[in-house]
């Protein structure tokens, strides 16, 4: 496994994770708020993440400030513009509060006036993981069809 795909399924597997979590009340109601806060922002942090990259421009950027990035075309030859589109839409703008996107970014990723004590993400990551989830699993599917060719 190369280094991006290393990356990619840390963060696929963290938002895993963080999702089991965040759905298993018992486990949260024994956690102090801190740690109930800390697994909430970390999913966040995770699904944008993966997120931004999947968005990202297929090219790579010339300023060298972004020549490390990972993007999509580093993980996939398949054609993707169909559940691409669809996260880019479920994303929304930062312009937009109603976004998941201005949400994720001015709510949390930023240090903003916005910000408060608490937020509730709930509704912005039920929102994003449908097409989140199409795009990681057209990814495996690809990978693990290519596993079984090598093998």
């Amino acid at each position: 496994m190369d280094s991006v795909q290393k990356v990619i399924s840390y963060e696929v597997d963290m938002v895993r994770e963080l999702v089991r979590c965040s759905e298993n009340a018992d486990f949260l109601a024994r956690q102090p708020w801190y740690l109930q806060n800390a697994i909430t922002e970390s999913l966040v942090l995770h699904t944008r993440i993966l997120v931004e990259v999947f968005l990202s421009d297929e090219r790579k950027s010339s300023d060298k400030r972004h020549s490390d990035d990972i993007s999509l075309c580093d993980l996939t030859e398949a054609d993707t513009t169909e559940v691409i589109e669809e996260l880019r839409r479920s994303y929304g703008s930062n312009n937009d509060p109603t976004s998941v996107r201005w949400q994720f970014n001015k709510m949390m990723a930023h240090a903003t006036t916005n910000r408060g004590a608490s937020h509730d993400y709930g509704p912005f990551l039920k929102r994003i993981f449908p097409a989140l989830f199409k795009v990681i699993d057209l990814l495996e599917k690809e990978h693990s069809e290519q596993r079984n060719l090598n093998s």
